[in-house]
């Protein structure tokens, strides 16, 4: 956790505004409560978990549905 807790504070310096909260995705995240605890007190933001399972293939399809021209864009084919 202090290696990504880290990589966030270096980051952070880069962006225009301070993150008002985490997203976390993978079933490490989904399951473990005692890791999404630790997150929560480590970065001091609240932590999102995702409502669909498997959001690399979900977040592709959103792709594939705006470029195969589906929808106009990704927001159009999430709502």
């Amino acid at each position: 956790m202090q290696e990504l807790y880290d990589f966030f504070l270096l980051m952070q310096q880069q962006l225009p505004a301070a993150p008002s909260c985490l997203v976390g995705s993978g079933n490490g995240v989904r399951e473990n409560r005692a890791l999404r605890r630790i997150a929560v007190q480590k970065f001091e933001l609240p932590l999102r978990v995702p409502a669909h399972r498997e959001e690399a293939s979900f977040g592709a399809a959103l792709w594939a549905l705006a470029a195969c021209g589906h929808f106009s864009s990704v927001g159009q084919a999430q709502g």
